[in-house]
């Protein structure tokens, strides 16, 4: 199963190739081209964004309701892998209650990916806890898809907090409640993404 250190690694590697490439345009504006072109402006974009880039998912909450990542784009987002025998994860929903229901009409999803429940399981756990935001679910294939994705879940709760721009800025392994130094790093992570502007920003060389 693929790890996150091996995703981190990997995306190392992504950003000395985009600083090679860099160097390489640095190199020839040096030696008399005074102009990037647009098709070299592009290439780095594109290999700047694939560095900490969110990895897309589509699954549906109990509803039938569908929620693909990707277009949640300008929200910053929780992406939650939890299950439902799980205690910890349990003591987070009160927690992911309030936060949702304070920082929604901010720009704000909780998006809770079960690993392991099915529609039916998950629809009668909602008979007794009460969860204000999307719990999704899928086969288990999916499931195993988009957890490798996301480095190989070892344990849950384990949590990542998505930017406006679709990256990753942070893992919370274990649960986010309060009183937990984890609780005050996330409620600053989230904060400061909230007031990211999103308006593009031209780069120049």
């Amino acid at each position: 199963m693929l790890k996150w250190k091996e995703i981190m690694n990997k995306r190392k590697l992504i950003i000395v190739g985009l600083l090679i490439l860099v160097g390489s345009i640095l190199f020839l504006t040096a030696q008399g081209e005074k102009t990037v072109t647009e098709e070299q402006k592009k290439a780095i974009q594109e290999v700047a964004e694939d560095v900490f880039k969110a990895p897309d998912f589509t699954l549906f909450d109990v509803n039938g309701t569908e929620y693909t990542l990707s277009k949640l784009k300008g929200k910053v987002v929780l992406v939650n892998f939890w299950a439902t025998w799980c205690p910890p994860c349990r003591m987070e929903i009160p927690e992911f209650n309030e936060l949702y229901t304070t920082y929604k009409n901010k720009g704000f999803e909780i998006l809770g990916v079960s690993i392991s429940d099915t529609q039916s399981q998950l629809t009668q756990f909602m008979k007794s806890f009460e969860v204000a935001y999307p719990v999704l679910h899928g086969s288990k294939f999916d499931i195993s898809k988009i957890t490798q994705m996301y480095g190989g879940i070892q344990s849950v709760p384990t949590s990542f907090i998505i930017g406006k721009d679709g990256t990753i800025i942070r893992i919370y392994p274990g649960a986010i409640v309060k009183g937990q130094p984890m609780y005050a790093y996330f409620i600053n992570d989230l904060e400061n993404a909230l007031k990211v502007n999103t308006e593009p920003v031209e780069t120049k060389f």
